[in-house]
């Protein structure tokens, strides 16, 4: 990188960094293995409390919140530190990255960040461009599994295709249909 191209980055900002972190931790905080499908299907009181909207998600935001401005924890400071890094920003920059790991919002997202580089909207001084490209990345770092080594790949696909089965296990029981990918019956070699 040439110094001119340093000093023309623009850098995300401590809140940014940290919000970002932050929700890449709590991102499946507190999941119970069900889909959010399974959630509505059951009519589960999650999928109650949170409106059928983004139910889990929501869920994991309510949760690792709850904790970590708790008392006991005060994970997230209060007050200033280091510039622009507030509790209330965090939190609503968490919130928004961690929504954004919905797979219902996959499609609409993507979309604004194909739009914005196909028109040359796109651009790191705006700060809701920022918070785009923060969710691009939550949401690849997601769904990255088949990216990893081939053995790390293997055991995570065996960990899903296991809570997948219990669904369908679930699913079954309760005289709903399985869902797709997590009938053990109908697994096509898997």
């Amino acid at each position: 990188r040439s110094a001119e191209d340093e000093k023309n980055a623009i850098k995300f900002t401590a809140s940014e960094k940290f919000s970002a972190f932050l929700a890449a931790i709590v991102h499946d905080y507190g999941h119970p293995g069900v889909t959010n499908n399974f959630l509505m299907n059951t009519q589960d009181q999650l999928w109650i409390r949170y409106n059928g909207t983004s139910v889990l998600e929501s869920m994991h935001c309510a949760e690792s919140m709850r904790l970590l401005l708790s008392d006991q924890y005060m994970f997230i400071p209060p007050a200033k530190v280091e510039g622009d890094l507030q509790k209330y920003d965090v939190h609503s920059k968490v919130v928004a990255l961690v929504l954004s790991t919905d797979m219902t919002r996959h499609v609409e997202i993507t979309a604004v960040m194909r739009a914005k580089l196909a028109t040359g909207s796109y651009s790191m001084m705006n700060k809701e461009d920022r918070l785009l490209t923060l969710q691009m990345f939550i949401k690849m770092a997601d769904i990255s599994n088949p990216a990893r080594q081939w053995t790390t790949y293997v055991k995570w696909a065996k960990c899903v295709m296991r809570e997948f089965y219990a669904q369908g296990d679930r699913e079954k029981a309760g005289k709903l249909a399985v869902s797709t990918f997590m009938d053990r019956q109908n697994s096509d070699g898997c």
